[in-house]
């Protein structure tokens, strides 16, 4: 019995059988590839017909091949009928129909040989198998990328402790620049700095001279303002005089 089915699936796909529509199987690469390694490796086989059924599902001469793998190699016999079915389908004229009736009767007895009598619904079985499949190869992805998630947060756990690190210790930590106008610089005694608002004009010079103290002091007070350019309303730092 199983001698008789590489002849058939050989000549069906070299050499074509009536049909009602065109059947581009012989021209799809995975197609001939699944049928070089049909022997060798029926598996591998079986997949690359399956996703040249899920971008064309009415390659007849694919579902044909498919249905003999599964029978001679697999023993899924629920698939075989769903496969010769689908074949008689699109090739309702084929000259190996009569032998195929012949075959899925066949695949429904060995079906109640191992137990799967009662299936009913062959479509929603096949489904099923297809779907549980799935589910394992979006489990053993998802393995995968928990793995990868892992790493990556271990790395940024690591750069991120580095930092902390080379950025913490005594003396690194800088005030505000906000406070810069407000902190006395090198030289002037601290606490001595009073306040001064400017007034129409006013000049740098014209403010030291009236409060006692040099130029020199009210730059160093005020080391983020232009002298030349003071404004009405500004508030300038005013050193205390010095001494006499």
């Amino acid at each position: 019995m199983v001698r008789f089915w590489a002849p058939l699936v050989g000549v069906v796909l070299l050499t074509g059988c009536p049909r009602p529509g065109d059947d581009s199987s012989a021209n799809s690469p995975l197609v001939r590839e699944a049928m070089n390694l049909r022997e060798t490796d029926p598996s591998r086989a079986a997949r690359l017909l399956e996703r040249a059924l899920e971008g064309n599902p009415r390659l007849a001469r694919a579902h044909l091949a498919l249905g003999v793998i599964h029978y001679e190699k697999t023993h899924d016999y629920a698939a075989a009928i769903y496969h010769f079915q689908k074949y008689l389908k699109l090739e309702p004229d084929s000259a190996w129909k009569d032998d195929l009736d012949r075959r899925i009767q066949q695949c429904k007895v060995d079906l109640a040989r191992t137990g799967l009598n009662d299936l009913t619904d062959l479509g929603a079985q096949r489904r099923i198998q297809t779907l549980n499949r799935r589910i394992q190869s979006l489990e053993a992805r998802n393995e995968q990328l928990t793995r990868e998630k892992n790493a990556l947060t271990r790395q940024v756990n690591e750069l991120t402790a580095r930092l902390r690190e080379q950025t913490a210790g005594p003396g690194t930590a800088r005030a505000p620049a906000r406070h810069a106008a407000t902190r006395p610089r090198a030289g002037t005694p601290s606490g001595a700095l009073r306040h001064y608002t400017v007034r129409k004009k006013d000049t740098l010079s014209k403010i030291a001279r009236a409060h006692g103290v040099s130029l020199q002091a009210m730059v160093q007070a005020n080391p983020n303002i232009n002298p030349d350019k003071l404004k009405v309303g500004q508030v300038i730092n005013l050193p205390a005089a010095p001494p006499r």
